[in-house]
């Protein structure tokens, strides 16, 4: 078995080589650096206490998925000792993310079936946190119009038209027996950028304030503690500002694939690759 200390020469080379961006500009990155740092130090610790244990690495991200919920659960109780629990589990619910993969390749158990619920998992908590901010958001005022738009930000990502146009394709792909080497997904502005580039470029912009990472969950977290702590409300804003731009993508996507060619032209792209 190998050392704690080797267990974090392991994960750090690991992500040096798959993400070295987050390393390299320490400028742009240096909040990121840090939390990468943290992260791969704690799951290199988590990973070494595993290493003598039967655990399986889909173990620690079912973990890391009931995290997830809990987190949501508790942020939707209007006690505020139950929010800031759920404020812990989302800030410290990635050291599982980080850990499994590394705890997967240490004991020779990685699969297709770990990287699927590993990105369930992250889409499971993200909407868990949007879900429990509304409800933190109307628990904090008493008759919000809030409660009547939290059921759509799960109802947007169920009924997400890309999403469902690729598990479609894939189901084409089995059936063919079509091989692909890259099931990356392609993102609303890579479509659009070359014919409409301004739009592109507010696209991009959104996504980054609203993007599915350990940044943007801190953010919505450092809200929550500051107006646990200090006569101010400005979560409502956030929560409506993110609901608006997932009503603008959806509408958009959907616009994508029905005025035809989209999903042709996806097909057409996987199997040339």
């Amino acid at each position: 078995m190998k050392t704690l200390e080797e267990l974090k020469k392991e994960i750090y080379n690991y992500h040096h080589k798959n993400y070295s961006y987050i390393f390299d500009e320490w400028k742009w990155y240096s909040y990121r650096k840090l939390k990468a740092k943290f992260y791969m130090e704690t799951a290199a610790v988590l990973v070494y206490l595993l290493m003598k244990t039967k655990v399986k690495p889909n173990t620690i991200t079912i973990a890391y998925i009931l995290l997830g919920l809990f987190g949501g659960i508790f942020l939707a109780i209007p006690l505020k000792l139950f929010v800031l629990i759920g404020i812990i589990l989302f800030y410290f619910r990635p050291i599982l993310d980080w850990g499994d993969g590394l705890y997967a390749r240490e004991t020779n158990q990685t699969s297709l079936t770990g990287t699927i619920l590993d990105n369930y998992g992250a889409l499971i908590g993200w909407v868990a946190l949007w879900v429990g901010f509304g409800f933190y958001i109307v628990n904090k005022s008493t008759g919000s119009i809030i409660i009547y738009l939290i059921p759509l930000i799960p109802a947007l990502f169920a009924l997400d038209i890309m999403r469902f146009s690729r598990s479609v394709l894939f189901m084409d792909y089995s059936a063919q027996r079509v091989e692909s080497k890259n099931t990356g997904l392609l993102s609303l502005e890579y479509n659009i950028e070359n014919d409409h580039p301004l739009v592109s470029k507010i696209v991009r912009s959104f996504n980054q304030l609203f993007e599915h990472n350990a940044r943007t969950v801190d953010i919505i977290c450092f809200i929550i503690l500051i107006e646990l702590l200090f006569p101010v409300f400005v979560s409502w804003i956030v929560f409506l500002v993110f609901l608006s731009w997932q009503i603008v993508l959806f509408g958009g996507t959907f616009y994508m694939v029905a005025r035809g060619g989209w999903v042709e032209e996806e097909l057409h792209n996987k199997r040339c690759e």
